[in-house]
């Protein structure tokens, strides 16, 4: 059975591509030996709120569901890369099965590799990839 690496990556839909990764507040989490994620403890302001994307909290996930495929894709592509996978485009995206109550896709990337994304409300993708 294979390892489930799980990282976080914050998407910003209009403009993913445009910044560096650092400039992009990326956050990628690590598993303890019991297989349990490890968040950072709380850098800023104590209340999670670090990123200002210019976008009302709750408005991210409705970007991302009503987006046209391409545009969902290229944000995918650069959650898959800012949590550390490779990824060199994402050719298809589909919906799947929610995951812990989150909407989720698979998204296939040009490499062959498939990678799962779900989606929290303020624009945090928890990305799910299979370790090879």
């Amino acid at each position: 059975m294979s390892k489930v690496w799980i990282g976080v990556a914050v998407a910003a839909i209009a403009l993913a591509g445009c910044t560096p990764a650092a400039e992009n507040n990326i956050v990628v989490v690590a598993n303890d030996t019991a297989g349990n994620v490890v968040l950072p403890p709380d850098e800023g302001d104590g209340e999670g709120n670090e990123l200002d994307n210019g976008v009302a909290p709750d408005n991210a996930l409705a970007a991302i569901l009503a987006a046209p495929d391409y545009q969902r894709d290229q944000a995918f592509v650069r959650a898959i890369m800012d949590a550390g996978f490779r990824c060199d485009g994402v050719i298809k995206s589909e919906r799947v099965k929610d995951v812990q109550g989150l909407p989720a896709w698979r998204s296939d990337c040009k490499d062959g590799k498939s990678h799962i994304l779900s989606v929290k409300p303020d624009g945090t993708v928890l990305v799910m990839s299979r370790a090879d």
